[in-house]
């Protein structure tokens, strides 16, 4: 799909909802502005519909510098609530490497459970990326697509995980010396079992603090998160600070 069928198809998909009618009113006019800022309020209510379109407006730019980072952002919070939209989008960013790193059988999974829901692009491009992947890679594909479950936003009716146990990441000896220190942002999505499984680096940070933290935060355990009392995969946010002490 070129990327000006994509933005038309982005475009065309963008149903007037109630209470969403005043971001729809917004974009429809042009005024990109008042409508990122309709969508945000929104998707910073987990609302799936906006995160997708957040992430899509992240992706073209429009009321804001474009950002493929965000886009992935936005789109991996909404795909995980199983919104077929942000699943085929987020799959495109993460084949090509935008925003992302670039990993075929990530990629092949969102697709597949767009072509699930009944989305014909997402089946079209998935037929395209299957021809450079290899047997091996195609069978790892959907073998994640089938074992897939929502990850819920904490919130409402689902309570928040509790960390268990937990490792600091090693501060690396160059950011010592160059007194730097950061805070590294992280989204993740923690299972049933309490385990760290997808992680979403926010924004890029230097001296490698960015990859220590990742590296540290996927040895975390935790009591999962859970719904009417029962264990679920939930999203979350975890941040990790670097000090000089």
């Amino acid at each position: 799909m070129t990327t000006r069928s994509l933005f038309l198809w982005l475009l065309l998909a963008w149903p007037a909802v109630a209470d969403k009618d005043s971001a729809v009113r917004a974009y429809e006019r042009g005024d990109f502005r008042k409508a990122i800022h309709e969508w945000r309020a929104l998707a910073n209510k987990d609302d799936p519909e906006a995160e997708f379109r957040l992430g899509a407006m992240y992706e073209r730019g429009e009321g804001t510098a474009m950002d493929l980072n965000q886009a992935v952002n936005w789109y991996r919070k909404a795909a995980y609530q199983g919104r077929a939209q942000a699943q085929y989008a987020l799959g495109m960013l993460v084949a090509n490497g935008k925003g992302t790193s670039q990993d075929d059988v990530l990629a092949s999974m969102w697709l597949n459970l767009a072509s699930s829901a009944g989305d014909t692009d997402a089946t079209k491009e998935l037929a395209e990326l299957t021809i450079r992947m290899t047997p091996q890679q195609v069978d790892n594909a959907q073998r994640l697509a089938k074992d897939w479950v929502p990850a819920f936003p904490i919130g409402r009716d689902v309570a928040a995980p509790v960390i268990l146990s937990k490792i600091d990441p090693e501060y690396p000896e160059e950011a010592r010396k160059a007194h730097y220190g950061a805070t590294v942002t992280l989204d993740v999505v923690i299972d049933a079992t309490g385990q760290v499984q997808d992680i979403h680096l926010e924004s890029p940070v230097s001296f490698g603090l960015d990859r220590r933290a990742i590296e540290a935060v996927r040895k975390w355990t935790f009591r999962p998160g859970s719904r009417n009392g029962h264990p679920v995969a939930v999203q979350s946010t975890i941040t990790v600070s670097f000090r000089e002490l």
